[in-house]
């Protein structure tokens, strides 16, 4: 059986943790469009850490680009 982490998109992790994308884009320094890109596109290799490093560890590379 899936567990709940698992069930969700990656987008849907970042909301969770981040509370939206504009304060998602904040924290990355980038546009809100950029950072809202990432709901329907896969999130860019190049912000993982960054992302995984914002979220003290709760999110994973795993989390992040299921591949």
């Amino acid at each position: 059986m899936e567990s709940e982490a698992q069930k969700l998109t990656p987008a849907q992790h970042l909301l969770k943790e981040f509370g939206s994308y504009k304060d998602l884009a904040d924290k990355l320094g980038m546009s809100y469009q950029t950072a809202f890109s990432f709901s329907f596109r896969k999130i860019p290799h190049k912000h993982i850490d960054k992302l995984i490093q914002l979220s003290e560890g709760r999110l994973t590379k795993e989390m992040l680009r299921p591949e």
